[in-house]
């Protein structure tokens, strides 16, 4: 059983992240429309990568544009933001973390695991295959959800195919 590249594997990250934000900032938004894209591009800001395993394989990508990121991080902290500074650099992967957690059990269930997020400053990334791209606007700005993921999916009798999603 082969699964297309299609939105329902991102909706609970977009979801997620409105759910964290609302919780954490009482920042509020919205989810845009899902695109399949090559890559995650960076440009300006800063991007907190996830590799997924188990159940759903693959790479999660939750982007910040710069100006998106700072807000945010300001509405954090309380503090106007030093970009990539330590602390700041914490704030971006402790959000991202906790968007990626929520979503966890609704994208590969809880035998996914997930790893530390490794934080990318500028340029792209390239997972190797075609993944989706899921804009989030919020009052900060808008930033982005990218997914490269396959998931396995159960047949009749109890095995296990890989798709993806």
């Amino acid at each position: 059983m082969t699964q297309s590249v299609t939105p329902p594997a991102h909706t609970p990250l977009a979801h997620s992240a409105l759910r964290v934000l609302d919780a954490m900032l009482q920042e509020h938004g919205e989810p845009g429309v899902p695109e399949v894209c090559d890559r995650l591009e960076v440009g300006d800001g800063v991007a907190a990568v996830f590799e997924l395993w188990g159940s759903a394989n693959g790479i999660v990508g939750v982007c910040f544009p710069r100006d998106a990121a700072e807000h945010i991080i300001q509405l954090a902290t309380g503090q106007p933001p030093a970009f990539g500074a330590p602390s700041f650099d914490d704030a971006i992967a402790e959000i991202a973390d906790t968007i990626v957690a929520g979503a966890r059990d609704a994208i590969g269930g809880p035998d996914t695991g997930v790893s530390r997020p490794r934080l990318v400053y500028e340029g792209s990334l390239d997972a190797g295959a075609p993944g989706v791209c899921v804009p989030v606007w919020t009052e900060s700005g808008t930033f982005f959800i990218w997914t490269a993921i396959t998931v396995s999916a159960a047949t009749p009798d109890n095995t296990t195919t890989g798709g993806r999603a």
